[in-house]
């Protein structure tokens, strides 16, 4: 980790040093000259703004919505161009739906092979690719000046890496476009996977009594205690790893030092901060005020309004008639009303995915659903004339406001308990 280069400029007598990055805060820029110990050191920024790249957010409420304006925005956006994705397997399976569009399109991922990836690298650089489906592994030591566009097919997990990403268009200097297609769903997977990566305190103490008891591998731990997935459980063993509680022996782990107590303190700093740069970007996806002033405002830079984002004037740049489905709007407020007390109750009587959560309210088959004897349930298909995206968008309500809460990937009433609300109330008509 860079946090130790202090160390090893320590080891070799303090010679001069210059630190050079892409995307610093004036936090870490200052992390930095502590780690190095240079506090005064001679600071040099260009500026972090360009004004060549127009920002525009879509909102969309599911992955289908997500595919029809995707299809719309390679019709529109001139190219080459980039689309980053959150996944190998979504890299895969993006770039064949592309090229089933007629598009000239190919994948790239840390896990192909090297020689497959220098081929696409430079099809791509050569003109003879149109458009590269890619995991974040794509980009680093790439300088193809002529990129159109980048489209962030998933939210992606901090500005910083957002910014660098998109970045990589227009470095001609010539108009380019950098869109993030947006939706709840993405949020809430981005914070089920921080929950994995930061195991609670009492996982941690579970894993190393399993092993106490009996030393094994990873998987044999899942195995013993059930119930959990297995990044969180990966990440609680190197924990006790890299503590000293456990030492590794081929590709078990036996305890060396059970009493040995874990300082937690780094990891529930490293979550909060995750949390932090996750709400950054939720910021970004959701401002009403100018996106480049809110990305580059990031950095320290205070701009006026660019008056070419989808912020500042939504006709520029416009897709022309985006297909993302409109929600049947409830005629009246009770109507509405009725929608979220649905919701509410719903989530009082079981704890439900997102998905399965609609599925259920809405009257929609499901094997999960049959299986665990909910399409019996009186509040079963309860939504049903209201349509699937005038439930969902409601659902987003009620999250964002907090009613509801995401707990363990299941939704839930918020911890002080949701409130129905009076809109409903007097006489129905």
């Amino acid at each position: 980790e860079y946090r130790r280069l202090g160390e090893a400029r320590e080891l070799l007598g303090n010679p001069p040093v210059t630190a050079v990055t892409a995307t610093a805060t004036k936090e870490v820029q200052l992390e930095i000259l502590e780690v190095l110990n240079c506090r005064d050191a001679v600071q040099i920024v260009t500026g972090f703004d360009r004004t060549n790249l127009a920002y525009r957010v879509i909102n969309v409420p599911g992955d289908a919505a997500k595919l029809e304006a995707l299809r719309t925005m390679l019709q529109t956006y001139p190219k080459p161009g980039l689309i980053y994705v959150g996944t190998r397997r979504e890299s895969e399976m993006l770039a064949g739906v592309l090229q089933g569009w007629g598009v000239g399109a190919a994948y790239y991922h840390g896990a192909r092979e090297q020689g497959e990836r220098n081929r696409v690298q430079d099809d791509f650089q050569s003109g003879k690719l149109e458009v590269i489906v890619a995991t974040n592994a794509f980009g680093m030591g790439v300088d193809k000046s002529n990129v159109r566009f980048i489209v962030h097919y998933r939210m992606p997990g901090t500005l910083e890496s957002y910014y660098q990403e998109a970045g990589r268009a227009g470095r001609d200097g010539g108009e380019a476009h950098a869109a993030l297609l947006y939706s709840l769903s993405d949020l809430i997977t981005r914070k089920r996977l921080m929950e994995m990566n930061y195991p609670e305190e009492q996982l941690v103490r579970k894993v190393l009594r399993s092993l106490e008891d009996a030393p094994g591998t990873a998987g044999d731990v899942i195995g013993r205690l059930g119930g959990f997935n297995s990044t969180p459980v990966n990440v609680a063993v190197k924990l006790l790893l890299e503590n000293g509680n456990l030492q590794s022996d081929g590709g078990a782990f036996r305890v060396v030092n059970a009493k040995k107590s874990v300082d937690y303190t780094k990891l529930h700093t490293r979550r909060r901060l995750e949390g932090v740069a996750l709400e950054k970007v939720v910021g970004y996806a959701e401002t009403s005020a100018c996106r480049r002033a809110f990305l580059i405002g990031h950095f320290g830079e205070r701009l006026p309004p660019c008056g070419k984002c989808d912020a500042c004037d939504p006709s520029l740049g416009n897709l022309g008639s985006l297909p993302s489905p409109k929600a049947r709007a409830p005629k009246t407020n009770r109507g509405a009303a009725l929608v979220s007390n649905a919701l509410l109750a719903a989530t009082r009587g079981q704890r439900l995915p997102r998905d399965k959560l609609i599925k259920f309210v809405t009257g929609a088959e499901s094997n999960m659903l049959e299986a665990a004897g909910l399409m019996r349930d009186p509040l079963y298909g309860s939504l049903r004339d209201a349509g699937r995206v005038t439930v969902s968008a409601a659902l987003d309500k009620l999250l964002r406001e907090g009613s509801l809460q995401l707990e363990a990937g299941c939704v839930v009433p918020s911890s002080g308990g949701a409130a129905f609300s009076n809109s409903s109330a007097g006489s129905s008509s």
